[in-house]
């Protein structure tokens, strides 16, 4: 009677041997595979179900149909069409289930239109009797007395009650109640099961409370001072490495006028914005005694932050001259006194400013050395778990509590951070090691550099509205005078073509006017000679009886040639009246031109006061980025031009560094605090407790493994039982903050892929919306927390870290979602009227095949598929803007986090304790 393993809820299919079976014989249904399934292709056998049948727990087919996926939490198809089939008698699957019989090819299935009426009486689904059937269905109940009603209402959806309720079946109050009491009972069981679980991992190790800050602060503590602090407690300052004198000299001490300390010092300097003279430079100085020679050696090095730079080392017998010769570098550098160098006294009136790193505190005595410390190596900062253990003598270590698996995972992402960390201090946000050493970056440092960054926003955002300011009254100006260009250019065309067709009027007048004057002339001549002439004719024609008229031709071609002048002379004239009007449009431009004169003085004005405060944004920005880059010197530029932050896109550059160097910063920290309580927690269970959340391993029979693992291989096939690690994880806070999305009725687990050192920061503070202050022109679909319905998309974004990658599975209330054909980069909020947006992707599961839990959390179950082509209005193909799908929230609160992925071969991996 168990249906749950039809892959596809529509996919019933009935075949021509059902249909010959006698009309007494059981209720058959039948499964034609998709091809989606790994099973064998049913090829047209039949299956039998006897509906009165019950399984070991009492479970009817009914019960079966609506718990599909097994009894509650575990999600199951909703298929309304099944429940119908078999609790309604007066349900016509030939009226809901058309088109999927349409589908049917005549050969291999017996039903088509020919043979409707008999199959309707020959059903294969049931047998005549059907009412009698569906009241032994609604009535059975299992072996815990619950009827199926009772596991319909269990689901918050509804829509299996509802089509009880359609099939004419009550939906009593008392079931409704029960099934809520059931609900609440059963949630405080698996929360009771799950303490007990996580009692069971780690005994009394959740009782144990970590304080980071606290501890990392204590811990640099033991082993740096800070400049303020006593100099007795100080060490004195190692020679530098490029120093002639290191291994041979040490630094020298202060004269008493000098103050305390020694002459050592590490000085930054920057300008941005000037181009490739732009200054990002240090400057170290140091008097270096040899007293083997018994001479002082003024070592100075300077150059690009970055990179190694130049450096000399100058001999000086006497040892006040090498004192004044350092202290008339410093002046002149700084316009300080060497006096004057502390950070409450010194004032900054040059470009370089004095750092002040922090030094090693001097051994206590008795302290001694854990013998895993090589004599050349660092012992109070951390890099590493096997670091922070190794401070402690072996025999003086305390046993991780821990799992194996646990341990693993908290190694993979500690260690994982503090590598990412220490490539940051060289290339990325890059602290200059020349003077940070790794592990001083403390929460203040990183608080300081994330406030400035910021403020930098905030200016930058108002230095390019100025500047879009600007550019729109550049081209109100450009227009205006372009206009101008314009109109003078159309009235010197028309006055040109006017002045050539007057001309070539004139022309032509004067050569009609001289011939009508030859004409003229010619006719005075020959008057007489015509006349006599004209009467000899006459008189001839008369004697021979004839009547012909003499040519008149002259005549004729002057009356022309007088016509074509006129028609001339009207054509001059009209010439004139569009001359005048050329005129009258040239002391109309006059007028316009005065106007407009008076407009762009204006907009000049106006553009002079943008230009300035441009420049003023500007020179506030440069400082501001003078300012940032000496907080954090910053290796990007030691073989480039250094620029000032001006753009949104630099903002979200330096935005996301420092957002990483934070994320980063947890595990640093957790590492530098572990170090510090080594004695009293196994560093490996501090870095789990600072995590301040337990993770519970699921077996790899477990339901939900199961279900999580057939998930993630629909559409990445690599998955498997060895190399796919489950973790149900649970943040704190969490719950509270989705309740007010809980109501929202599309909610789907989704995966979500990062780096892996950044995951000890998200497992602690959540997924994060980038800051409003960040640029979100790299985000396809705005400013907000992104996800995949397809487990290999996901993978693309989750950093390899030892060979392992760790992902999300994360409920998300998606709601109403806006389906987006193209990229809006715009975006900050859903569009109006919805919940979410999804990126329309080519690829993506069917969701015509999703299984639901309980609680409504959609599981799609299929195979990737390419979906079909859509059309825009006028019929044309619309391109879908992503590979696979993407879903976008833009509110934290929409989160909530559900299991943890650890994917990655670690069999054969050596285990620390």
């Amino acid at each position: 009677t168990d249906l749950s393993d039809s892959e596809e809820k529509t996919e019933l299919r009935v075949t021509s041997v059902a249909l010959r079976r006698d009309k007494n014989a059981p209720p058959t249904f039948v499964r034609r595979d998709s091809g989606l399934s790994t099973r064998k292709p049913v090829a047209g056998k039949a299956i039998l179900i006897d509906v009165k049948a019950t399984d070991q727990s009492g479970w009817t087919v009914l019960h079966h149909a609506i718990c599909s996926g097994g009894p509650p939490p575990m999600p199951c198809y909703e298929n309304t069409t099944m429940v119908k089939l078999l609790a309604d008698p007066d349900y016509d699957m030939f009226k809901d289930l058309s088109s999927l019989f349409e589908e049917l090819r005549p050969a291999e299935f017996a039903i088509t239109r020919t043979n409707e009426t008999a199959s309707r009486k020959m059903t294969p689904f049931y047998n005549v009797d059907r009412k009698a059937f569906q009241k032994h269905l609604l009535s059975a109940k299992d072996s815990h007395n619950r009827d199926s009603l009772f596991y319909a209402m269990l689901q918050k959806s509804r829509r299996m009650s509802r089509a009880l309720q359609d099939a004419g079946v009550k939906a009593l109050a008392s079931i409704s109640s029960a099934a809520q009491v059931y609900e609440k009972k059963c949630a405080q069981e698996r929360k009771e099961a799950r303490e007990k679980e996580l009692e069971v991992l780690y005994g009394d190790l959740l009782t144990t409370t970590v304080d980071v800050k606290n501890d990392q602060r204590a811990r640099m503590k033991e082993f740096l001072c800070d400049e303020d602090d006593d100099e007795s407690l100080k060490e004195a300052p190692e020679v530098s490495t490029k120093c002639t004198q290191y291994g041979k000299g040490k630094v020298v001490q202060c004269i008493p006028e000098d103050g305390k300390g020694y002459y050592n010092l590490y000085m930054t300097a920057t300008e941005a914005g000037m181009g490739m003279y732009g200054m990002h430079s240090f400057y170290v100085m140091q008097l270096v005694y040899n007293p083997t020679t018994d001479i002082t050696f003024l070592f100075n090095q300077w150059g690009r932050i970055g990179e190694d730079g130049s450096y000399q080392s100058s001999p000086y017998i006497n040892r006040k001259e090498a004192i004044d010769e350092f202290k008339k570098i410093f002046k002149s550098k700084t316009k300080n006194e060497w006096a004057d160098r502390s950070r409450d006294r010194f004032v900054q009136k040059a470009k370089w400013v004095p750092k002040y790193p922090k030094r090693r505190r001097k051994k206590k005595k008795g302290e001694k050395r854990s013998e895993d410390v090589k004599d050349n190596e660092e012992e109070g900062l951390v890099a590493s778990l096997q670091d922070a253990m190794r401070f402690v003598p072996k025999r003086e270590r305390k046993e991780s509590k821990l799992p194996k698996i646990i341990r693993r995972l908290i190694r993979t992402m500690f260690d994982v951070a503090a590598v990412k960390q220490r490539q940051y201090g060289r290339k990325g946000v890059g602290m200059n090691e020349n003077y940070f050493a790794f592990g001083e970056l403390s929460y203040e440092d990183l608080d300081k550099a994330f406030e400035l960054i910021k403020e930098i926003a905030v200016n930058v955002s108002a230095f390019e509205a100025t500047q879009k300011q600007l550019w729109s009254v550049s081209r109100q100006i450009s227009k205006i005078e372009k206009d101008q260009r314009d109109r003078e250019t159309k009235v010197q065309r028309k006055e040109r073509e006017l002045e050539s067709k007057k001309a070539q009027l004139t022309t032509k007048k004067e050569a009609l006017e001289k011939q009508l004057q030859s004409l003229d002339k010619e006719g005075a001549s020959d008057a007489k000679t015509t006349d006599a002439t004209a009467s000899a004719h006459s008189d001839f024609h008369m004697l021979t009886g004839g009547f012909e008229a003499a040519p008149a031709a002259s005549a004729q071609t002057k009356e022309e040639m007088e016509a074509k002048v006129k028609e001339i002379d009207e054509s001059l004239a009209k010439v004139e009246e569009g001359l005048a009007q050329v005129v009258t449009m040239k002391e109309e431009n006059l007028q316009e031109e005065e106007t407009e004169k008076e407009q762009i003085t204006e907009l000049r004005k106006e553009m002079d006061q943008l230009s300035a405060k441009r420049r003023s944004d500007e020179i506030v920005l440069q400082n501001m980025s003078n300012k940032f880059f000496t907080l954090l010197p910053i290796a990007d530029f030691s073989r480039s031009s250094i620029m000032p932050i001006t753009t949104g896109q630099m903002v979200n550059k330096y935005i996301w560094k420092v957002n990483n160097l934070v994320q980063m910063q947890v595990a640093i920290g957790a590492l530098m605090g572990a170090a510090y309580r080594s004695r009293e927690i196994n560093p490996i269970d501090y870095c789990f407790l600072a995590l301040n959340m337990p993770f519970q391993p699921l077996d790899t029979t477990n339901p939900e493994y199961v279900q999580i693992l057939n998930y993630a291989r629909k559409s990445y096939s690599n998955a498997n039982e060895k190399n796919f690690t489950v973790f149900r994880i649970e943040r704190k806070g969490e719950d509270e903050r989705y309740g007010k999305y809980q109501g929202l009725e599309n909610k789907m687990l989704l995966w979500h892929g990062s780096s892996v050192a950044n995951f000890a920061g998200i497992l602690t503070q959540g997924l994060r919306i980038a800051p409003p202050e960040a640029d979100i022109s790299g985000c396809m679909f705005g400013r907000g927390i992104y996800f995949a319905d397809a487990f290999q998309k996901s993978t693309h974004y989750a950093g390899h870290g030892k060979g392992i990658q760790l992902l999300l599975l994360c409920e998300v209330a998606l709601g109403k979602m806006f389906e987006a054909m193209k990229t809006d980069w715009t975006l900050e909020k859903a569009p109006e009227g919805f919940d979410s947006t999804k990126g329309m992707g080519q690829q993506g599961p069917d969701f015509e095949h999703i299984r639901y839990y309980p609680d409504g959390v959609g599981l799609p179950d299929s195979h990737s598929i390419t979906y079909p082509k859509r059309k825009d209005k006028e019929g044309k193909d619309v391109h879908y803007p992503v590979g696979y799908n993407e879903y976008i929230v833009y509110d934290e609160a929409q989160v909530k986090m559900r299991y943890l992925i650890m994917l990655g071969d670690f069999d054969d991996e050596k285990d620390g304790n």
